[in-house]
């Protein structure tokens, strides 16, 4: 999978910008307010949407966070390269639920439906929790954690290991550091 390009139409700080992704790494680097972490956000978005809230919701949402500070319409669109065909999503989203949301996916300029509703699952494999913990770490998430979805593609990945390969390499670290931590006393 390759990311080729963006266009934001209102997004956080961010409105009406376009970009393209180099060949290799690409790195996004500016002074503090900059867009870094809206960008970010916002390619997350594009695959695996945000969340709804509603009056009794306790912590501020990344949809909540994220509506445009200057109004306008809520998204933009993300072009990327995924087993030989090039995927446009255009997401745009509404101020509260995701009942609101629109969502269109298109394969080589045509209308695509094979995603179905979970894009992000389906184009990498793993559930929005996953891709949080693994790919897209930002400053206030800086646990470090598996889940059920991480195993079972770190299981696939490698051949000639067990089933629960990786839990038993957990529970293993775990007795070591419960023994090294009663040891200390």
């Amino acid at each position: 999978m390759k990311l080729l390009s963006y266009h934001i139409e209102n997004y956080g700080g961010l409105h009406d910008q376009d970009g393209a992704f180099s060949d290799g790494l690409t790195c996004i680097y500016a002074r503090n307010g900059f867009g870094k972490s809206t960008m970010a956000s916002f390619l997350k978005a594009m695959f695996y949407g945000l969340p709804s809230y509603t009056k009794s919701t306790k912590e501020l949402t990344e949809r909540q966070h994220y509506y445009p500070f200057s109004g306008g319409k809520f998204g933009g669109n993300l072009t990327f390269e995924y087993g030989g065909a090039v995927y446009r999503i255009e997401r745009f989203f509404d101020k509260k639920s995701a009942k609101g949301d629109e969502c269109k996916v298109y394969k080589n300029g045509a209308l695509y439906e094979g995603f179905g509703e979970e894009i992000g699952k389906s184009v990498f494999g793993v559930d929005e929790e996953s891709f949080r913990k693994t790919v897209f770490i930002t400053s206030d998430e800086v646990e470090i954690s598996s889940t059920h979805s991480i195993n079972e593609k770190l299981n696939g990945a490698v051949d000639g290991t067990d089933e629960n390969g990786f839990e038993r390499a957990i529970e293993i670290l775990d007795r070591a550091k419960r023994d090294l931590k009663a040891a200390r006393g």
